[in-house]
């Protein structure tokens, strides 16, 4: 059971390289290779996790100290089209067995590492006991090292951990075993999946302390509300709606005594992202830089180049988009209909702006050129109206502006401080605010019209109706524990087909929402290196041409550079294979059960 990197996979880190050795002479287990209130430990069993112990002795430290991602599932059934992964629609899942065998190793190692570091007491070795209360007191033997919710692990990355029936399981056997906490997003399961309805019931009402916050995403893509399973007859919005509301009961709780919003029980709405492909024009007039983009019109108030176009560096921990450099202040001009533009121009110059609104310029740059941003930065009061356009320069494929206000939450901050933010008829009313607005904006904008309409207010309604059906008050809409509005979707992964008439690539920062989510300057980058350990397989090619390849069963230990998600290589490192017999994969064919959000109880999935 010696650990290898795969023909496949390029070395690049040389201090993960892994001893080509079999385990030591070992042959029993000390107290703390045991599971906690484990009893009579079969040989093999033994033999395995003391094998495992001496290939994880030969990593770095780091490995489990900054371990992100424990992942019980590879793949997923969801096939949501704007996930930042390229998940396999078969999902590899370890066998539980293997799975604790895994853990009972990590457990012997970081023990040790962190017994000879004095990080952990030399009195536990000697009392077990005191492990528990190591635990008790908030700390872990793994993720311990890492800036971002150290003592945490993320159950998920190219899953959805609402696909694993043991999910319960694997919390507890984490917590109570390396004392970390298991954090789980998910865009939900079928109500009808009686295993996994269970597990989430549990962690709902009896495995709070285990858990590290649970998120419901909210989205258009999730494959059991679109139009295609509707067509395909695999899944519909009613019953996508039935099971939202399903989730939300469970954790009615959790959600309305907690104050931790995103890090606690929450849902996030997140929405298509309003691109629309048009010529960008910049020019000169009098002396003053001008903007034109469909019906947007902009002219600088005082003449004079713009600044050279410098990297969206946001402020360090800056949730408000507060940009460290001022932009230029100008004027909008209604374009609707404009028959001479630059008599117009001229005419809001000689006025001194009479008529016009007053916004500021922003003058970017990403991968592929400069690009402009009006209003980037959000009011004192939270209000978002940021617009961006993108002249096709550089490697820019095409020349585009992306409508970035934030419509929903816009109306829901106004809405509070107004305080019609409690009941049904207050609900009723922001809907029908988003629908005036709509309306409003329809003549100089029809993109953004539409974009509303067919958008975010039938997304918006979805979520309503769960939540009335989930016995939720109504000012769960409101409340920013409860609801969260994360705007629209990033240009990651396959989310790049929303975004490719104006990116060149995935993964590049397009906007201020953009950069600070995975930017190199961002949230996520600010984690630095840390690590993933998955269930996977892999194909051993055959010595000659007479023979076939093998499928190789095992587990993947992969390391990750946060900063460089929005690069062109991606966050993956390197990584290191360990073959073993230790799981088992199927497809959504295979189960007897529905599984993902909003499938149809009644089909036969083998039609």
């Amino acid at each position: 059971m010696n650990a290898h990197t795969t023909s496949a996979l390029e070395v690049t880190y040389a201090d993960l390289a892994i001893n080509e050795q079999g385990a030591d002479n070992e042959t029993t287990l000390p107290w703390y290779g045991y599971l906690y209130n484990e009893g009579e430990v079969s040989e093999r069993n033994v033999k395995h996790r003391l094998a495992l112990a001496s290939q994880f002795r030969t990593l770095p430290s780091a490995v489990f100290t900054r371990l992100r991602h424990l992942q019980p599932q590879s793949g997923c059934f969801n096939k949501c089209s704007f996930c930042s992964q390229s998940a396999s629609s078969r999902i590899v899942e370890f066998d539980w067995d293997a799975l604790e065998n895994i853990v009972a190793a990590i457990r012997i190692v970081t023990i040790e590492q962190n017994s000879a570091n004095g990080i952990l007491p030399a009195s536990v070795l000697q009392h077990p006991q005191q492990l528990e209360r190591y635990f008790a007191m908030g700390k872990s033997l793994i993720a311990n090292e890492r800036s971002d919710r150290p003592g945490v692990v993320y159950s998920y990355l190219d899953n959805d951990p609402a696909l694993y029936p043991k999910i319960d399981q694997l919390a507890k056997l984490l917590y109570e075993n390396l004392g970390v906490k298991t954090r789980i997003a998910t865009v939900g399961f079928s109500r009808h999946n009686s295993s996994i309805a269970t597990a989430f019931k549990r962690i709902s009402h009896d495995y709070q302390h285990y858990i590290a916050g649970v998120r419901l995403s909210v989205s258009p893509y999730t494959y059991g509300w679109s139009k295609a399973a509707e067509r395909a007859q695999l899944a519909n919005r009613a019953e996508f709606e039935k099971d939202l509301a399903h989730f939300l009961n469970l954790f009615r709780e959790g959600m309305l005594a907690s104050e931790d919003g995103r890090k606690g029980v929450c849902a996030e709405i997140r929405f298509a992202p309003m691109v629309h492909a048009t010529h960008v024009i910049t020019d000169q007039i009098d002396g003053h830089f001008v903007l034109k983009a469909g019906n947007y019109a902009y002219v600088a108030q005082q003449e004079g180049d713009l600044t050279d176009a410098f990297p969206a560096f946001l402020e360090p921990g800056s949730h408000n988009f507060n940009v460290a450099v001022p932009g230029i202040p100008v004027w909008q001009i209604n374009a609707t209909g404009l028959q001479s533009w630059e008599k117009t121009v001229r005419e809001v110059l000689s006025t001194g702006g009479f008529g016009t609104t007053q916004h500021r310029l922003h003058k970017f740059k990403n991968e592929d050129g400069y690009y402009f941003g009006i209003d980037v930065e959000r009011t004192s009061e939270g209000y978002h109206f940021a617009k961006y356009f993108y002249p096709k320069v550089g490697t820019r494929p095409g020349s585009g502006l992306i409508d970035g206000e934030r419509y929903l939450l816009n109306a829901l901050l106004l809405a509070t401080a107004s305080g019609e933010d409690q009941t049904w008829e207050h609900v009723a009313q922001l809907c029908e605010k988003l629908s005036a607005t709509a309306c409003a904006v329809e003549i100089d904008y029809p993109e953004s019209a539409e974009y509303l309409r067919e958008h975010v207010v039938p997304l918006l309604l979805s979520y309503i109706r769960a939540l009335k059906i989930a016995d939720l008050p109504a000012n769960s809409l409101f409340n920013k524990a409860v609801t969260i509005d994360t705007g629209q979707i990033c240009n990651l992964g396959q989310a790049y087909h929303e975004y490719k008439a104006i990116a060149s690539r995935p993964d590049l920062p397009l906007t201020l929402n953009h950069e600070r989510a995975f930017g190199k300057n961002g949230e996520l980058a600010s984690e630095g290196t840390v690590f993933r350990l998955a269930p996977s397989n892999v194909i051993r090619k055959a010595s000659s041409f007479s023979r076939q390849n093998q499928l190789m069963q095992g587990f993947t230990i992969e390391q990750l550079d946060l900063e460089s998600t929005s690069s062109a290589d991606g966050q993956s490192v390197n990584r290191h294979f360990f073959p073993m017999d230790c799981n088992h994969s199927y497809r959504l064919q295979d189960l007897t059960e529905p599984a993902i959000i909003g499938q149809i109880a009644t089909r036969n999935l083998n039609v």
